[in-house]
């Protein structure tokens, strides 16, 4: 399991020259999605200065720190309200950002049904 830790796949993707120098030189908003989603944002947060804003979207919260993250419950493995709420959320924090701003998403399984926006 540790192949797919949160913190050792941030570190390798951090590891990235440009994309580290990206999202040191831009505002960095964050929306994480699925069922690791909470873990994943927490992974983030201690590897990463703390984004401007943002939104996790998953199916439990557990223990993880989000600090000013905003969390949102969504449903899994159907989609439910709360995922059209959660999708709703997400398409509003991608809508306000502006054109030098760096919105990084984080997704693992279940997103799909965590987070939708039907037409």
């Amino acid at each position: 399991m540790g192949a797919v830790s949160p913190d050792r796949l941030i570190a390798r993707a951090l590891a990235d020259a440009g994309l580290a120098r990206e999202i040191a030189r831009r505002p960095v908003y964050l929306l994480a999605v699925g069922k690791a989603a909470a873990p994943m944002a927490d992974a983030w947060l201690r590897q990463v200065a703390i984004p401007k804003g943002g939104l996790v979207i998953g199916t439990h919260r557990g223990r993880a720190d989000l600090k000013s993250l905003s969390w949102r419950q969504g449903g899994h493995p159907i989609p439910d309200e709360q995922s059209v709420t959660a999708g709703q959320e997400a398409l509003t924090l991608a809508r306000s950002l502006g054109g030098n701003d760096c919105l990084v998403v984080l997704l693992s399984g279940g997103a799909s049904a965590a987070m939708a926006a039907p037409l």
